[in-house]
């Protein structure tokens, strides 16, 4: 298939504040060109000018759970099966130019912002005992249709790859390995609330399947930034990336994006 992407704005109510309307401008602005959605839940009575609307069920959009259910569902890459790619764009993100088809052309079936180990224990409450950590982030990030359809429906988890890249001969990895066994499928994943449905994607499912393909951290680091900003640009040597998360979330967040945000309509800078 060629590159066709779609861009996919989940949201489960109506966003007025000021910050989403900024994400939002540097949406159309910069990505205007291609189709883009507003993914919502058949309750919300809300549509936004330029963008079709794709209805998924309520529950689909109740908290944490119903969220990771529709991403690790795969009726919901099946509904957007002519694209090649889904860009994930929450309200509470900015991109900055439009490279969505380069990134589209590279080998990636799955490419967020960052996360290093401190973030994952955020997440999980308690060490991560694993050396390798994930890229990344499902607020703003790209995902290859076709690979998480395979994914979804055809692919068994490979414990043996998962112990290949995890187990070095620490007894303690491997008993870790096991405790953290019920999230290493989609279908048992998506019953538990421990972790949102980006750790699979990032974390999890490159482990288990040694076809699914996710971006190192040097690449994720020019496609987006969330935690900690400062440090990224440092990491990523000066180059600022294709779009960022959670922008306004972060005190030093904001501050770092504030001179690069697009002006309101109707006012120049």
């Amino acid at each position: 298939m060629s590159v066709n992407p779609v861009v996919v704005v989940p949201v489960h109510i109506k966003h007025t504040e000021p910050e989403a309307e900024t994400s939002l401008r540097h949406l159309k602005k910069y990505l205007g060109r291609y189709r883009l959605v507003l993914a919502k839940p058949a309750q919300l009575d809300w549509s936004i000018e330029g963008l079709d609307n794709e209805i998924f069920p309520d529950e689909s959009f109740q908290g944490l759970l119903g969220y990771n259910r529709l991403m690790l569902s795969p009726a919901f890459y099946r509904r957007f099966a002519q694209h090649s790619h889904i860009l994930i764009y929450q309200l509470d993100s900015l991109v900055f130019r439009d490279e969505l088809t380069e990134w589209c052309e590279t080998e990636y079936d799955y490419i967020g912002a960052s996360w290093y180990p401190d973030l994952i224990e955020r997440y999980i409450g308690e060490p991560w005992p694993f050396a390798k950590v994930g890229a990344g982030n499902g607020g703003f990030s790209l995902r290859r249709v076709s690979a998480f359809i395979e994914h979804l429906e055809n692919r068994r988890p490979t414990f043996r790859h998962a112990f290949d890249r995890l187990f070095d001969g620490n007894v303690d990895v491997a008993m870790r390995l096991l405790r953290f066994r019920k999230h290493l499928t989609p279908s048992n994943y998506k019953e538990h609330k421990m972790l949102a449905e980006d750790v699979y994607w990032g974390v999890f499912a490159p482990l288990m399947d040694p076809s699914f393909r996710v971006a190192p951290l040097d690449v994720a680091n020019r496609f987006s930034f969330e935690y900690d900003p400062n440090f990224l640009l440092q990491q990523s040597r000066g180059h600022y990336p294709f779009g960022c998360h959670a922008w306004y979330r972060f005190a030093d967040a904001r501050e770092f994006w504030e001179s690069r945000l697009l002006p309101p309509l109707g006012k120049s800078v």
